[in-house]
């Protein structure tokens, strides 16, 4: 995720949104809670990771609501 995708996700999470992404070497799915610089912090679970934009892609609206 790049350009105008991260900086909607980035904006709508600074504006109480949910947002939610699939880290794709993984295969892992979480909540953004934060845009730290060049990092995603993301809710997986009970925990926060650290995840890279350009590692992850954002999930359209109807897969979010599984969370």
């Amino acid at each position: 995720m790049k350009g105008e995708e991260l900086t909607n996700v980035c904006q709508a999470v600074s504006h109480g949104g949910k947002r939610y992404v699939r880290e794709c070497s993984s295969n892992t799915e979480g909540e953004v809670i934060r845009c730290c610089g060049s990092t995603l912090k993301v809710q997986v679970g009970t925990r926060e990771e650290n995840w890279s934009p350009e590692e992850c892609e954002g999930l359209p609206p109807e897969e979010e609501t599984s969370h």
